[in-house]
């Protein structure tokens, strides 16, 4: 490609772009020039994941971000698909200035493509197709934080990830076998070093968060302040009022008070507290009682799966916003029965029961009829509140809330199909724009398709052939040559274990210069070049069966032809240079592909014209003849009745 023309744009984009893609591609010699082999996708096409860094030195807003910013800008205008671009600057300018207000932004590139008073999304995802976000450069504590706080930054952030999360598997599992018998006093001693060298890791972590939090945005690590500061309207119309910028404290507050590091702390306080208490000299129960809390650790396991499993957060979610139906119940609970506690206790013969002697029993002896059994089954208060907690839980969740509880959870999961949508948007119109302009028609699912079918040369027509399907830049009036992977299913070149097996063909395209219609026109060119992945021994031959689209009607719209037999067998088959078909591609309607007429072919059109011509005028005479009879046949009738009414 000659310098500053579109092919070679295109090829220095494809350089680009091919680090980010690093499934798609490889290389590989063919006619001694360097292609890209693209592989097709199960369709519709998968999204290509973009490779991480190994550690993450600067912060960028990411797509999906970006998406939900601009979607709350659309619900504060109504739900209308254009903005204005001074409020999107605004908004933009104000998720700046959570990070680092001395970030600058270019407002020129933030705007309209058409420098109009109004945008769309597709102006923003221009925004991000032209690399035009500013970065935010980290320093060292918000690296360190950033890589234990969130495993999608970074390589060495999804390794801390996946480490903490078995140590908090052994962990469980170490409290599950400390709580069995029978062990000896070596395994218990082993139990005693593992559990204790979990709580280490899990008091390092937890330490090393609070200090470097401090230096950390609360935008970095809570996503929906930071959304709900960006344009606050509606409900959260009260937080304008609220600074952009936050003090250590106001960090470090907010990071330590939400669920997960609150249920941290307290999975850690029985060994903090028992290095801090162990000069002094407390009752054994005391300690009990601190090592109870170590079963709350089992709650760390809800942060692994959680990030997974879309329903247990829309139910976590739902029973947070129904939190103020379950409190009107406790204080019902609770004055009803100090009423009647108070009641019964003034009424009622204590010799008889032993439930009324004193206010707090008949006050206690009510509860338990609304929450169970407690007070009087547990030995210890710590005990009966935990019965009656679960009392308390019980009819919340399935009695009084429980319309509240449905409404709660249609609304989370509707937010979460909306926010899966978001992402699944955002990563599509990634994966297009990391894909060079020139071979998006690879997993265009519209484009025209070449129907593959690959045979054992053995078999004969009643065999069992694999079939693929090879997208083609026919629609194009641009030249276009590449290396495509297509998939194979079935057949018996698919191994019963291992990779599905792949056809690697050449597709080169060029359409008629002096073609200005629609309907395309131009020389295809398919070259069989090679297999991977295919099942059989050395011995094993292969023919290649394709249908291609020479027109868009007639017999020549699935024109057929057949390869010559794979030169080698094994799993990596490869064809000669005589495995090429060359199509003459000729599209257009029905009429245009009739092509000119003969004289001959002319003549007899003429004659049967004519002969329909007067089979008509025959059939109309017939008609007029038939209907003359009917008047004639009517008029004698009356005629007759005329004459016998006259004599």
């Amino acid at each position: 490609a000659e310098p500053g023309c579109a092919l070679h744009r295109d090829c220095i984009a494809a350089m680009a772009y091919r680090p980010f893609i690093p499934s798609l591609s490889k290389s590989m010699e063919a006619d001694d020039a360097k292609l890209t082999v693209i592989r097709m996708e199960v369709e519709p096409s998968r999204v290509a994941p973009l490779r991480k860094p190994c550690i993450l030195t600067s912060h960028q807003v990411t797509p999906y971000q970006l998406r939900l910013i601009f979607r709350k800008i659309e619900d504060h205008e109504g739900g209308a698909p254009m903005v204005p671009v001074v409020l999107f600057r605004r908004c933009f300018r104000r998720w700046l200035d959570m990070h680092d207000p001395r970030i600058s932004f270019d407002l020129e590139a933030f705007g309209s493509c058409t420098e109009g008073f109004k945008m769309n999304w597709t102006d923003v995802r221009a925004l991000i197709d032209r690399e035009a976000m500013p970065k935010i450069p980290l320093c060292i504590p918000q690296v360190v934080f950033l890589a234990m706080e969130d495993f999608t930054t970074s390589h060495i952030a999804t390794a801390w990830y996946v480490l903490t999360n078995v140590v908090i598997v052994i962990n469980i599992v170490v409290i599950i076998l400390q709580s069995l018998s029978g062990y000896s006093d070596e395994s218990v001693k082993i139990f005693g070093l593992i559990n204790d060298w979990c709580v280490q890791l899990f008091i390092f972590e937890y330490f090393v968060k609070a200090f470097c939090v401090q230096w950390c945005p609360i935008a970095y690590f809570d996503a929906a302040w930071a959304l709900d500061h960006v344009l606050p309207f509606g409900e959260s119309e009260h937080l304008l009022a609220d600074s952009l910028h936050t003090t250590k404290l106001q960090r470090f507050s907010h990071w330590a008070l939400t669920t997960n590091n609150v249920v941290d702390l307290v999975s850690m306080s029985p060994k903090l507290l028992s290095v801090v208490l162990s000069g002094m000299h407390l009752p054994l129960s005391s300690l009990r009682m601190l090592r109870l809390l170590r079963v709350i650790r089992v709650l760390r396991a809800f942060r692994v799966v959680g990030k997974w499993v879309t329903t247990l957060q829309v139910l976590s979610e739902a029973l947070f916003s129904a939190l103020g139906s379950v409190f009107v119940l406790v204080l019902y609970i609770a004055l009803f029965s100090m009423v009647a506690g108070a009641v019964l206790y003034n009424e009622e013969d204590h010799s008889k029961s032993d439930h009324y002697d004193t206010v707090p029993s008949a006050i206690a002896y009510v509860t338990e009829r609304f929450v169970g059994d407690s007070f009087s089954k547990a030995q210890t208060l710590l005990g009966g509140l935990i019965l009656a907690s679960v009392g308390v839980f019980k009819a919340t969740i399935f009695l009084l809330p429980i319309e509240r509880l449905k409404t709660a959870t249609t609304a989370a999961e509707a937010k979460f199909q909306e926010n899966a949508r978001f992402r699944e948007q955002v990563e599509r119109e990634t994966n297009r724009a990391s894909t060079p302009k020139h071979l998006l028609w690879v997993n265009d699912f519209r484009c025209p398709t070449v129907r593959i079918q690959v045979w054992d040369a053995r078999d004969d027509a009643n065999g069992d052939p694999a079939f693929g399907t090879l997208h083609i830049p026919i629609l194009s009036k641009e030249w276009a040559e590449a290396v495509v992977a297509v998939p194979l299913h079935g057949g018996r070149v698919k191994k019963l274990f291992g990779k599905r097996p792949e056809l690697e063909m050449k597709v080169t395209w060029e359409s008629d210069e002096d073609y200005e219609g629609t309907l395309p026109k131009g020389l295809l060119k398919l070259q069989v070049l090679r297999g991977s992945n295919f099942a059989g021994g050395p011995d094993t031959r292969w023919r290649v069966f394709l249908e291609v689209p020479e027109t868009l009607y007639g017999a020549r719209a699935s024109a057929d032809w057949t390869s010559p037999t794979s030169l080698t067998g094994t799993s990596t088959p490869e064809w000669g240079e005589d495995a090429l078909r060359e199509s003459t591609i000729e599209w257009g309607t029905r009429d245009e592909q009739k092509g000119p007429e003969n004289v001959e072919d002319k003549f007899r059109r003429r004659v049967l014209k004519l002969l329909d011509a007067e089979d008509e005028r025959r059939a109309m005479q017939a008609s007029i003849i038939e209907m003359l009879e009917r008047q004639s046949a009517q008029l004698a009738e009356l005629e007759s009745k005329t004459r016998a009414m006259q004599g």
